[in-house]
């Protein structure tokens, strides 16, 4: 990998990251981000945040596991400590996900669509492409003949 490819990966992690702490912030601002007045929200969070609960519930306990294992064996603070605010910004940043699917949701505006993933994806659809859309309870089933794949 490149020096330029690296970069560009660093550029977009510390995008990801930031968008998700302003998440964060609109999160207990109690406000959403991108849904103008004239736009309709269509709420995404429900649908993943058992799984997202998981994984902050997980990366709590790993927190407090390897804390309490470094202190049996006798680790050093500052190895303690390091690991520690390692673990601690993996909890922030497992709320910054959380956080991101409530405050992002998919959006339906008068001249596009906006498909959204937490801080991670955004897609804009103009509305004069779209022919039909429907309700999918699943993401197994085989693609249509209406489907678009690209």
């Amino acid at each position: 990998m490149t020096a330029r490819r690296v970069g560009v990966a660093l550029r977009r992690l510390a995008g990801f990251e930031g968008a998700g702490l302003v998440s964060l912030w609109l999160w207990v601002r109690r406000r959403r981000h991108g849904v103008p007045e004239s736009a309709t929200a269509v709420p995404y969070a429900g649908a993943v945040a058992l799984t997202m609960v998981m994984f902050l519930v997980v990366s709590i306990v790993e927190l407090v596991a390897v804390e309490i294992l470094l202190r049996a064996i006798g680790a050093p603070a500052p190895l303690r400590h390091g690991i520690l605010i390692v673990d601690a910004y993996g909890v922030l940043i497992a709320l910054a996900v959380i956080a991101a699917t409530v405050t992002r949701p998919h959006v339906i505006g008068p001249d596009e669509i906006r498909v959204r993933s937490a801080a991670f994806l955004d897609v804009r659809v103009p509305r004069r492409l779209v022919t039909e859309v429907r309700c999918a309870t699943t993401t197994s089933r085989a693609p249509s003949s209406s489907t678009v794949t690209r």
